[in-house]
C-alpha cells in the first residue's frame, strides 16, 4: 500500500485526532489504513483493548510492537518489534502481541531467548566452519584494506604450514594444538631446521584469522593466545652490500648481463640494478608498467605500495637510460611491463624471480644478497648522504608527526627528491666505475 508523506507543520494538526490524551485507539486495519507517514520523527499509538500492543509511525514505515514489564525482573521493560505493516496485518500483529505479552507476564524474557538462539546458531556455525572457509571469509573481508601481497602471504602460510588443518573445524583447534604446531614448523619434518620466523609468521596469520572469528562470535576465545609469551625471538635481517663490496658486485653484474647465459640475463640484471638504485620493494619494481613510466618528466609512479600511498619517484639520468631501453623493448614485444618475464609469451607477465641471475652474480663476486638486501643497501648508504626526511620519502615510509603540527603540513614532492636521488645515484655510479674501471659520469 503506497502512502503519502506529510510536512512537519501539517503533521501536528493531523495528530490531534490521535493524541494520547484523547485515549488509546483500537488498532485494526481500518485505523492503520488512515495513518500517514510522519514528515519527521516518530509517533506511537497504543491499543485500547490489549495493553502493551502498539504501533510506531515513522517517515517511511509503520511497525507493530509489544511492550510490557517482565514479571519478576525488577522492573525490566521490553519493547519487542513484531513486524512492519504490509508484511503482516493488524490482526496478525495483535495475535503475536498476545503471545509475547503473555510470556512476559509469566516472567519470560523473549529478548534473552532471541539472544540465546543467536548464540546457539553462532556456536553451531563455529562447529561447522573449517579453517579453509575461515581463510576464504577472512581474505574476502580484508581485501579492501590489505594489499594483494599481504593476502597472498597469509594464504601461503595457511596452505603450506597448516595444510592438514584446512578441513578441520576451527572450534576443534586447541591451545595444545597451537603449541605443538608452532614448534613443529620451526624444526621442520626432519627435525633439523630452525625456521623461527616461519613458525611465528604462520601462527600470527592463524591468530589474525581466529581473532576475526572471535569478533563474529564463531569462537569464544583465540587459542593462539597460549603463545603470548612463547614467540620465538627473531632478529631483524641486517644484510646489505657493503661499500667495499659494491665494485665487485657491479663488475659481476655487468659480466652476467654481457655474457647472456640465461634467457633472463638482461632483464634480470636490469631489474636488480633498478632495485639497487631506487630502493623499491621487489613487487613495486616488478609491477612497474609503461603507463606509469613518464619519460618526459623523468619519474615513475608506483600505485600499489605497502602503505597504500601513491609513490612518485624522480629518476636520475643513469636510470632514465635503462628505462628508455626497457620501454622500447617492452613496447616492441607488446608487453605492458617495464620488466616483462622472459618466460612468458609476448611479455604478458611481469618479471618476478631473478634467482638464477642473482646466483651467477653471487658466484662471480662472492657477494651474497637477496632482493630485499638491495633495498637495505640503498637505505644504509643513502642514510650517510641525504637527510632523514628525504630518505623516508624516498623509501615511501609514513611520517609520524608525534604531535609535531608543522610536520603534518610539509609535503615532499617529486621535485624535492630529485637532488637526493642524484646524490645517491652518483654514489653507486662511483662504485660501479671502480668495479668496471671506467670514468665516472654522474647525474645532474
Amino acid at each position: 500500500m503506497s502512502r503519502k508523506k506529510i510536512e512537519p507543520e501539517k503533521f501536528n494538526k493531523f495528530m490531534r485526532q490521535y493524541d494520547r490524551p484523547e485515549g488509546p485507539h483500537r488498532i485494526n486495519q481500518s485505523f492503520v489504513s488512515q495513518l500517514k507517514y510522519t514528515g519527521a520523527g516518530q509517533q506511537y499509538f497504543y491499543d485500547s483493548d490489549l495493553p502493551g500492543f502498539g504501533l510506531r509511525v515513522g517517515t517511511n514505515t509503520i511497525t507493530y510492537f509489544a511492550e510490557r514489564l517482565v514479571r519478576g525482573s525488577g522492573g525490566r521493560k521490553r519493547r519487542l518489534t513484531i513486524g512492519r505493516d504490509g508484511l503482516l496485518t493488524a490482526y496478525q500483529a495483535r495475535e503475536r502481541a498476545k503471545r509475547l505479552i503473555l510470556r512476559m507476564s509469566d516472567g519470560e524474557d523473549p529478548r534473552e531467548e532471541q539472544l540465546r538462539q543467536v548464540e546457539a546458531a553462532q556456536k553451531a556455525k563455529a562447529e561447522q566452519i573449517t579453517l579453509k572457509q575461515l581463510c576464504k571469509d577472512f581474505c574476502s573481508d580484508k581485501k579492501a584494506r590489505l594489499v594483494t601481497n599481504t593476502l597472498r602471504e597469509y594464504r601461503r602460510y595457511i596452505n603450506k604450514d597448516l595444510k592438514d588443518w584446512l578441513d578441520r573445524p576451527i572450534a576443534s583447534i586447541t591451545g595444545d594444538d597451537i603449541w605443538d604446531r608452532h614448534r613443529k614448523i620451526r624444526i621442520g619434518d626432519e627435525g633439523k631446521s630452525d625456521k623461527k620466523a616461519s613458525a611465528n609468521g604462520a601462527m600470527r596469520t592463524l591468530s589474525s584469522m581466529l581473532g576475526f572469528a572471535v569478533k563474529r562470535k564463531w569462537l569464544e576465545s583465540n587459542p593462539v593466545s597460549v603463545l603470548s609469551r612463547e614467540w620465538f625471538p627473531v632478529q631483524r635481517r641486517k644484510n646489505f652490500i657493503k661499500r667495499d663490496q659494491l665494485p665487485r658486485w657491479f663488475k659481476a653484474h655487468e659480466e652476467v648481463r654481457n655474457e647472456g647465459i640465461l634467457p633472463s640475463s638482461e632483464v634480470g640484471c636490469d631489474y636488480l640494478e633498478f632495485l639497487l638504485f631506487t630502493g623499491l620493494r621487489r613487487n613495486e619494481a616488478a609491477e612497474l608498467t609503461l603507463k606509469r613510466t613518464d619519460l618526459d618528466c623523468k619519474e615513475i609512479t608506483i600505485k600499489k605500495t605497502k602503505n597504500r600511498k601513491e609513490h612518485v619517484l624522480p629518476m636520475p639520468d643513469h636510470l632514465m637510460k635503462l628505462l628508455r631501453r626497457r620501454y622500447e623493448k617492452s613496447k616492441d614485444m607488446g608487453s605492458e611491463w617495464i620488466f616483462p618475464s622472459a618466460r612468458s609469451v609476448g611479455g604478458k607477465k611481469h618479471f618476478s624471480e631473478p634467482r638464477d641471475v642473482a646466483q651467477l652474480i653471487k658466484a662471480k663476486s662472492g657477494v651474497g644478497f637477496t632482493q630485499h638486501d638491495l633495498r637495505r643497501t640503498f637505505a644504509t648508504h643513502a642514510d650517510e648522504l641525504v637527510s632523514y626526511p628525504n630518505l623516508k620519502a624516498l623509501l615511501n615510509h609514513s611520517f609520524k608527526s608525534n604531535g609535531d603540527v608543522t610536520l603534518g603540513y610539509v609535503i615532499t614532492t617529486s621535485e624535492k627528491l630529485k637532488e637526493p636521488m642524484n646524490i645517491i645515484a652518483n654514489f653507486f655510479l662511483e662504485k660501479r666505475a671502480i668495479g668496471l674501471r671506467k670514468k665516472i659520469k654522474g647525474s645532474e
